[in-house]
């Protein structure tokens, strides 16, 4: 294992006293998450699942939901042809967030844990009821507490049923 890999897996560990993230397999670099109660979830299980409904306005779909408003591309308003005014579920990666950008979509979050590691910034956050995983490039640590704006890009959005789990 190369020493750059080691250290970005060491400073993971790290995360927070009742969170740790490793590395189950090196060649791939597949994320997992001990939580303290035993359990494990895999990198499907990092996304932050949020829940809305498909919004037209202005000729532009929107999914909405309590805290967020997210601006979605043609290819996914045309998988969401069948589900307009039904509840779907949003999918973003962690690193998929990012502060300053609102063009395409905004989640309104409360830091509840943070773990500065230098360049980087591991945050568990709220939005609504929802718990999402966000990781950020940051200069100075960022506090517990702190309310947030994140940007997220509309290509970064995965959709899905939230009946069957499945793919839109």
């Amino acid at each position: 294992m190369n020493l750059d890999l080691q250290a970005g897996i060491d400073a993971r560990r790290s995360v927070t006293a009742h969170l740790e993230v490793f590395v189950v397999e090196e060649s791939d670099l597949v994320l997992a998450i001990a939580l303290a109660d035993g359990h494990v979830r895999d990198d499907e299980q990092l996304l932050a699942s949020l829940d809305g409904t498909p919004v037209e306005e202005d000729g532009v779909l929107h999914l909405r939901g309590p805290g967020f408003d997210l601006v979605l591309d043609d290819a996914q308003a045309a998988r969401l042809a069948g589900h307009r005014g039904a509840q779907v579920t949003a999918g973003i990666r962690p690193a998929s967030f990012h502060e300053g950008m609102e063009a395409a979509g905004s989640v309104d979050v409360i830091v509840v844990v943070s773990e500065y590691l230098g360049s980087t910034s591991i945050l568990v956050t709220r939005c609504g009821e929802a718990e999402v995983l966000v990781e950020l490039s940051s200069a100075t640590p960022i506090r517990g507490g702190t309310p947030m704006k994140l940007g997220i890009a509309s290509q970064d959005i995965l959709l899905f049923d939230p009946m069957t789990g499945g793919a839109l």
